[in-house]
């Protein structure tokens, strides 16, 4: 992957985790994940770093992906 600029990075782990039903929330010098449910959301973690946080949210919407096909 070529890289990204952090802007362009965070962009893209947000419009990733919008498809898969999750969301982004930014807190000074941290990126925290969260999955849409109800009757409350989930919190599934954080990263510090912006290209550790795209892949922790590709992690995390495969990991959804992966579960969904195999039901």
């Amino acid at each position: 992957m070529a890289t990204q600029t952090p802007v362009r990075a965070i962009k893209e782990a947000k419009k990733m985790a919008s498809d898969y039903g999750m969301f982004v929330v930014e807190k000074p010098g941290r990126f925290l994940l969260y999955r849409q449910s109800t009757p409350r959301n989930v919190y599934l973690g954080f990263r510090s770093d912006v290209a550790a946080f795209r892949r922790f949210v590709e992690a995390c919407a495969y990991n959804k992906n992966k579960k969904a096909v195999a039901n």
